[in-house]
């Protein structure tokens, strides 16, 4: 069905149900009713002219053009009105007379859009169905006629089944060889691989040990010096102190010597003419200064030997500590080295697969191929003795 159609049923179902026909039926009864009410405008007519010519009798003499031009468009007026009332009396009652009885159409419009829109769907699925069937007459007239290509192709898929299984054969003794050199090659690389990185990891344990007793040596020998060293150290402190102290003593003396000395000299220059007799007693006072000097010479020359020796003492255990402390330090850095080197290798050997992964792997490769060439080529399974005897022969390798 057209779709215009369809809008036209539509909007004309709709125009019905929103006129409401009963409503303009009730609408009549009460206009026809009016009318009938006023049925005497005839005789109206007749006594309203009847009533103008007594006028006119009556009043001829009075009478001006004025006042008869205005009766007479008055009674043209009326003449019209009164045509236009009959003519729409005369039609409103047709119309009434007809519409009176009349059924509303307006459920039945509805009732015809709804089969309308029913008798469309089944006439797209009549179409779809129609069109499905010639599709699937299409279809069975062309498998028809593929029945003997299909044949045809049968054979000649047989034909490249045995090829199939030809090539199948050569290229699984092809590739058992090859995976056979290639498994044995890996295989002897990984083991002459991890014997070499276990004979350089035994070198580096070795050598990790050796670095290892060496710094423990250097370690002790280092803490004896140091024991030494402070050992030294206080010995040589309380020998300075000691020193000090006498240093302290004999400089008390010299100036104790000193005041004596003065207070003499003070004391011969008042008296030198009175007491010329005392000059033994300030001769033997000189010597006992000059002894004191030398003395105290003595003490100064001692003091500034230990003094020489203590900066020379430390300054050999400056440079002692430092050699050692750098001896230390290539030893410890070695050690690291060591370490880290040791810790690659094993880093690397634990990335390494073992033999046991190894010939795990093997054994799956193997059953691999086997579950493989046997979903290839199911007829092969009996039919080739030598193979399996060469997947046992592997699997007892």
């Amino acid at each position: 069905m057209k779709k215009p159609s369809e809008s036209s049923m539509y909007s004309i179902s709709d125009f019905w149900e929103r006129l409401d026909f009963k409503s303009v039926q009730t609408l009549l009864d009460e206009v026809a009713l009016q009318l009938s009410q006023n049925e005497n405008l005839l005789q109206i007519k007749k006594n309203l002219s009847s009533v103008t010519k007594e006028w006119k009798k009556q009043n001829s003499s009075q009478a001006t053009p004025e006042v008869d031009a205005l009766l007479k468009q008055y009674q043209e007026a009326t003449e019209r009105l009164a045509k236009r009332a009959k003519f729409s009396e005369n039609t409103l009652l047709k119309l009434y007379e007809k519409l009176y009885e009349a059924p509303d159409i307006a459920p039945i419009l509805k009732e015809a859009s709804e089969a309308r829109i029913r008798i469309s769907d089944l006439c797209e699925k009549n179409e779809k169905i129609q069109k499905e069937l010639d599709e699937y007459r299409s279809e069975s007239q062309h498998i028809r006629n593929q029945d003997l290509t299909v044949r045809k192709l049968e054979e000649k898929i047989r034909i490249l089944e045995a090829e199939l299984e030809e090539k199948n054969l050569e290229v699984k003794n092809v590739k058992e060889n090859s995976e056979a050199q290639i498994n044995e090659a890996l295989l002897t690389e990984s083991l002459e691989r991890e014997s070499s990185l276990t004979r350089e990891l035994k070198v580096l344990k070795e050598s990790y040990g050796m670095l290892q007793k060496r710094y423990e040596q250097s370690q002790s020998h280092l803490f004896s010096i140091q024991v030494v060293h402070d050992e030294e150290k206080a010995k040589h402190q309380l020998e300075a102190e000691a020193i000090a102290a006498e240093l302290e003593k004999a400089l008390r003396r010299v100036s104790e010597l000193e005041a004596d000395k003065k207070h003499l000299m003070e004391g011969g220059g008042r008296g030198m003419g009175r007491n010329a007799g005392k000059e033994e007693e300030s001769s033997a006072a000189a010597a006992v200064e000059e002894s004191l000097r030398h003395e105290l010479n003595l003490q100064r020359q001692l003091t500034e030997r230990f003094r020489g020796e203590l900066l020379e003492l430390r300054h050999s255990h400056a440079s002692l500590s430092s050699t050692w402390q750098a001896r230390v330090d290539t030893v410890d850095s070695a050690r690291r080295l060591a370490e880290d080197q040791s810790s690659a290798l094993r880093a690397e050997l634990d990335r390494r697969p073992t033999r046991h992964e190894v010939a795990k792997l093997q054994e799956h490769i193997r059953m691999l191929e086997a579950l493989t060439l046997g979903f290839e080529l199911p007829v092969d399974s009996g039919a080739d003795p030598a193979v399996n005897d060469d997947d046992d022969d592997d699997d007892d390798d």
